[in-house]
């Protein structure tokens, strides 16, 4: 099973391995990455994993109709790892996907769900912990602090990202 995420980034390289391999460990079997501007040695780091890695990177240069990202988004409809992939799911690279069923993979979820299309992946906003300048720590144990999994207010705080299964029902790429 082919289940393929895609991420834009500029200037992510602090935190792009953690993001690739977490998201690696739970089952994503691909990752398309999209890059623009970048100046910290993010592209060249893609580049690399492009060659020992289920990653695939895609420059995302202007113009950029809609925006930077639904740009990138669209610019990845067409890429043989989103074209072909049994389920999509688009991320930032703020997000790290965490299942709470079975053996905490994408495997183990979609076993759980088995007549699913399209699952929701609800955010689960994180603050600093206190930090304020850049440290060389991993992001998931450095930021361990989140709001409460039920919170009225901000509205914000209700947004989510979809895994879905790529039938065609889903006519492109979406934040």
């Amino acid at each position: 099973m082919r289940i393929t995420a895609v991420v834009t980034v500029r200037n992510e390289g602090a935190f792009l391995l953690e993001w690739i391999a977490h998201h690696l460990g739970i089952g994503i079997t691909d990752v398309v990455a999209l890059s623009n501007d970048c100046d910290d040695g993010t592209d060249a780091m893609l580049d690399r994993l492009a060659e020992i890695a289920p990653v695939h990177h895609v420059p995302n240069p202007g113009p950029h109709e809609g925006g930077i990202q639904f740009a990138g988004l669209k610019r990845a409809d067409a890429h043989p790892a989103v074209r072909d992939a049994d389920w999509l799911v688009a991320l930032d690279i703020d997000e790290f996907v965490n299942i709470h069923t079975g053996d905490h993979t994408l495997a183990a979820l979609l076993a759980a769900l088995p007549e699913a299309d399209a699952i929701t992946l609800t955010w689960r906003v994180f603050g600093n912990c206190g930090v304020r300048d850049h440290t060389d720590a991993p992001v998931l144990e450095t930021f361990t602090r989140a709001a409460p999994e039920v919170m009225a207010w901000p509205w914000r705080i209700f947004m989510f990202k979809t895994l879905y299964r790529n039938t065609g029902a889903y006519g492109k790429l979406g934040v």
